[in-house]
């Protein structure tokens, strides 16, 4: 047989993260921030109705102008300024595809969205990351300073902030577009759980791009779909980076439905967000415990455990959370997905039965969780 031309791939594609395979079989996933919460009835009906009798078998409409109308009303836009595809993932490649490349450079905040560095290394450009402050909040004067030094052609904001869930203000937002030379990327996955929109924005920057997803409150992180909100000249040009036919059928009809069920999914959200603050309270009632505020759906929490062995112990308990303890302003946190009342209080039991022993030498020896490139 013929060998494989490993040579044949690129440096750096061989560099990046392996696919992660799959997910541990437990009962409870609070590690990728899906929403938990079933969708309302009415809601399920509509994108079934939506997609019954679907005729797969043509090309969607290349233009797809039902659904960038759609998206343009909801984000009160111009249909000419959106860009959707598979996923906020897909959207990240296609921006940093269409701004990057050999000798441009994106910034990105650290710790932070994994993507960001993944989406830039695979277009052929050099990410450089910008440490958080070790409060963890965005460290604005030293983006400023790197802004000037580096001239980077893309900066990624993350607003919420994963993992974090702490918020930039608009102000500090506008003191970033305004020093940028290239594009600002404000990635909005989690930003109906925050009460804040970088929107406004849009009518003041040509350079500001928005990314918003159907994964989060839209409760959609199956059907894949995420976009891209911006001046029409710029999504013009960016969408040259584009396949023709991004999304397919099934997915644009769902989330058409879903769009036109937006006031029941909002009030969701709601129901999310004071589940959120409720456990939050309930999470440092625990001794020992410290959590983040977060305006997302989702908390950053430490303990006095070493939380590769916390991980471990909660998923032998049925429970996944995501281990952040590899970064060095990280070490000893955990995040959690703000699960359904059930599944949080089942998290907190688990969580108090793993921290009730002390632990065992061999525990130290098991690896850790995987590291994940998701959400």
């Amino acid at each position: 047989m013929k060998p494989v031309p490993l040579d044949a791939i690129r440096p750096e594609v061989g560099e990046l993260a392996p696919d992660i395979g799959s997910r541990p079989d437990v009962p409870i996933y609070l590690d990728w921030n899906e929403s938990r919460w079933p969708l309302p009835e009415r809601v399920l009906s509509a994108m079934a109705d939506a997609v019954a009798g679907t005729d797969a078998r043509p090309y969607p409409d290349r233009g797809y102008p039902a659904v960038r109308e759609a998206i343009a009303a909801l984000a009160d836009w111009t249909p000419d300024g959106v860009a959707f595809g598979n996923g906020g993932d897909d959207m990240l490649e296609l921006i940093a595809l269409a701004t990057t490349g050999a000798g441009r450079r994106a910034l990105y905040p650290s710790p932070g969205f994994s993507m960001y560095p993944w989406a830039v290394r695979l277009a052929g450009g050099e990410p450089s990351a910008v440490s958080l402050g070790d409060d963890l909040a965005y460290d604005v004067p030293a983006f400023l300073r790197r802004i000037e030094s580096e001239q980077p052609s893309l900066i990624f904001i993350t607003n919420p902030h994963n993992p974090t869930g702490q918020l930039l203000p608009l102000g500090a937002l506008r003191e970033v577009a305004a020093a940028a030379p290239g594009f600002v990327l404000v990635d909005e996955a989690y930003h109906e759980f925050s009460g804040q929109t970088a929107r406004p924005l849009l009518d003041e920057f040509g350079n500001v791009i928005v990314l918003r997803t159907f994964s989060k409150a839209m409760a959609m992180a199956g059907a894949r779909l995420g976009y891209l909100l911006g001046a029409p000249e710029a999504i013009f040009n960016i969408r040259r980076a584009q396949p023709p036919f991004p999304v397919g059928v099934y997915t644009c009809r769902a989330a058409s439905a879903v769009m036109r069920q937006r006031d029941a999914l909002l009030e969701m959200t709601v129901k999310i967000t004071a589940e959120r603050e409720s456990l939050a309270a309930r999470l440092a009632a625990v001794s020992g415990v410290s959590v983040w505020p977060s305006h997302t759906n989702f908390l950053l929490f430490r303990t006095p455990m070493e939380s590769t062995v916390l991980a471990r112990r909660l998923l032998d308990r049925g429970v996944a959370l995501r281990d952040f303890s590899r970064h060095p302003l990280l070490q000893g946190t955990l995040r959690v997905t703000v699960g359904t009342p059930e599944e949080n209080v089942i998290f907190l039991d688990a969580l108090a039965d793993s921290l009730s022993s002390a632990v065992e030498d061999s525990e130290l020896q098991v690896a850790g969780m995987p590291e994940s490139p998701v959400a």
